[in-house]
């Protein structure tokens, strides 16, 4: 397992762009603390590719103040993609790599 630790520092975009991006126009299942589709504030996402079940990244948070994300997938291709979205898109910087 990759995991990859982010600081974030700006709002996150609607949960459904980073999936997206990955996978665009697939079917995707997904989980998170997202108040709703445009929630800006979330801190907690799973996105499954449906196609292919062992396509997952989990973003859990490691702490909130500051926000520190530990990005988690299996290949690191994916977890690498995730990171690389949200430091250019949420004002984040990589913190550490495990």
């Amino acid at each position: 397992m990759i995991k990859i630790r982010v600081k974030i520092s700006g709002p996150r975009p609607p949960f459904y762009v980073l999936s997206n991006e990955l996978w665009p126009g697939q079917d995707i299942d997904s989980d998170g603390d997202s108040e709703s589709p445009d929630s800006d504030s979330w801190t907690e996402l799973t996105i499954i590719n449906r196609s292919d079940e062992t396509l997952r990244i989990d973003i859990d948070p490691e702490s909130l103040d500051p926000l520190v994300l530990i990005v988690k997938s299996k290949t690191k291709e994916l977890a690498e993609y995730a990171v690389n979205f949200l430091v250019s898109n949420c004002a984040g910087e990589v913190i550490s790599h495990a």
